[in-house]
């Protein structure tokens, strides 16, 4: 990789532009000995070569910066030495972002806009297919497409409270997927390309301080807008996920000793639920506890029914978890 940068002020800002300049070569060999899945030999030449330029400046309290990234990238797919077009992609694509910032005494403001690439990996791109047990295997898909990210940021600083929110747009988005492979017994894990979708983030943060007692407090909101029925999928996006944390940091001696005691709420993992009934349900309570260095854990989980469109065949547990921590400087 060779890059370079050339910054210079300009007017009430500095201005910088540069470019990069990315050689890559990658080498895949499978050998399967049974047969019961094809053997691979892979190779992928890529060259990619950008450029860009950014200017930021201050005016009063507000800093306002804007930038643009102009990437090229020409990717050859080769399988048995031989070039297969359609793995084989070449890409030219604009990347712009803007910002706008105000800080005052104890407030500070910021709105981010950007668009951003989440290209696959070259693991992720791999030609062959690998065995986890009798009913699961894994592989890549050398017909994967990068994913396009359009984000836009709010965030809020006063005193000790904090605000973020964040709105992203994806499209081709890419996901790791379980597929019952027609006329096969077993389920094949790999990443594929689905259709556009959108996802809503917030979270409130508040950490004052009254002397030796530092308690942090963290609420979260995530949402994602994406219709995975159109796919075949049960699974459903139509409910929120909150999460709350309560951090308690007691200091004793400042930069030597402290305790701390973390309880969090949160729904725990995925649930292919379409709503929940209101009211709560079992109530269940591990009384083991771990012991690592100073740290000990006590979790508890709560779960309430699910109502499917058919009868009860999974619940959305709420796990409030109790850690405490104490910690002092190493030897």
């Amino acid at each position: 990789m060779t890059a370079m940068c050339l910054s210079h002020p300009l007017w009430k800002g500095t201005a910088s532009i540069g470019t990069e300049l990315t050689f890559t070569r990658t080498d895949g060999t499978y050998s399967n000995d049974d047969q019961s899945h094809l053997s691979s030999d892979t190779r992928i030449r890529e060259n990619n070569s950008a450029g860009f330029a950014e200017y930021d400046f201050t005016v009063g309290n507000f800093t306002f910066g804007a930038g643009l990234r102009f990437e090229h990238i020409n990717s050859d797919y080769y399988s048995s030495g031989i070039r297969e077009a359609e793995p084989s992609r070449t890409y030219n694509d604009w990347f712009p972002n803007a910002s706008v910032a105000w800080q005052k005494d104890k407030w500070n403001w910021q709105l981010n806009y950007s668009r951003r690439i989440n290209r696959p990996s070259y693991f992720q791109l791999r030609n062959f297919i690998q065995y986890d047990n009798r009913y699961t295997y894994e592989g890549g898909n050398p017909l994967l497409r990068p994913q396009l990210n359009h984000r836009l940021e709010l965030s809020a600083i006063y005193s000790w409270l904090s605000l973020q929110v964040r709105y992203t747009y994806s499209q081709s988005t890419m996901c790791w997927v379980p597929v019952l492979e027609p006329d096969k017994r077993y389920i094949l894990l790999c990443t594929r390309n689905y259709g556009d979708a959108q996802r809503l983030f917030a979270s409130l943060v508040a950490a004052p301080r009254f002397g030796v007692y530092r308690p942090t407090v963290t609420l979260s909101f995530n949402k994602v807008f994406f219709d995975a029925e159109q796919y075949g999928s049960r699974l459903t996006h139509h409910r929120p996920l909150w999460r709350f944390e309560l951090r308690n940091t007691f200091v004793a001696i400042p930069g030597q000793l402290c305790w701390a005691c973390v309880s969090q709420v949160m729904p725990m993992t995925s649930f292919r639920a379409s709503s929940i009934i209101g009211r709560l349900g079992r109530v269940s309570t591990n009384p083991s506890s771990t012991r690592r260095c100073w740290s000990t854990s006590m979790p508890t989980t709560f779960s309430r029914p699910v109502r499917n469109d058919g009868p009860p065949t999974a619940s959305a547990p709420i796990s409030p978890r109790i850690a405490t921590t104490l910690t002092a400087p190493s030897a």
